[in-house]
């Protein structure tokens, strides 16, 4: 199979997470979302390929209230995914443009 790839920066990242009228996303969180898979791209020496409904599908992205009320924890949310929720793969911690704690949550499949 023969593929054409174009390396994407972040601000072309960033614009096509918030095109996604679906999922939703908040700046910040699609800033992460690409600082965490630049991290991971790096990490593993190889190239990650932007695909929105996968990223779309992987991860929700939630305020604090809406974490505590949906995962029921009333302690860091960031140690959810560490040892308290089996369901939770993976948490990203992030602060909004009024500096409130955001989240992104990865589900275990």
């Amino acid at each position: 199979m023969t593929m054409i790839v174009r390396e994407v920066y972040q601000s072309e990242w960033v614009d096509n997470l918030l095109d996604d009228e679906v999922a939703n996303w908040s700046y910040e969180g699609a800033v992460a979302l690409y600082d965490y898979y630049w991290d991971y791209a790096n990490s593993i020496g190889e190239y990650f390929f932007l695909d929105i409904i996968r990223i779309r599908a992987e991860w929700t992205e939630y305020n604090e209230r809406d974490a505590r009320e949906r995962f029921g924890v009333d302690h860091d949310i960031t140690e959810i995914g560490l040892n308290g929720d089996p369901r939770i793969e993976e948490v990203i911690a992030f602060k909004d443009d009024a500096n409130a704690w955001k989240y992104l949550v990865r589900l275990k499949r």
